[in-house]
């Protein structure tokens, strides 16, 4: 799934909620869309499961990653908050911050 915004239109709001992808290049793909929330997802089998770029002040929540060389890659998206995410047997990182800032991240809880 590839959803953007143009430049033009950073506020956007995008929301998405119960999708279960695999075996796809990049699962959850958000760019440019400032304000977003990805919830209750499952991405397995991917190269990233779910990638937001340039896509600040955004929410990951409540999503599982398995089986993707990396569960949630932030690229350039400063302010955003990675909570309560189930990240397994991803062959590189669950979680890759670069270029992103004052992001904020919990862990799942046992």
């Amino acid at each position: 799934m590839s959803i953007s915004a143009s430049p033009h239109f950073l506020q956007f709001k995008l929301r998405i909620k119960g999708e279960k992808t695999k075996k796809d290049i990049l699962s959850i793909y958000i760019w440019y869309s400032d304000n977003s929330t990805v919830a209750n997802n499952t991405c397995s089998n991917n190269i990233h499961g779910i990638y937001l770029y340039f896509s600040g002040s955004s929410i990951v929540t409540y999503n599982i990653c398995n089986n993707n060389s990396d569960g949630i890659y932030l690229l350039s998206s400063d302010f955003c908050v990675v909570t309560y995410n189930l990240l397994q047997e991803n062959k590189s990182y669950g979680i890759v911050l670069s270029d992103s800032d004052n992001c904020t991240i919990h862990r799942k809880p046992l």
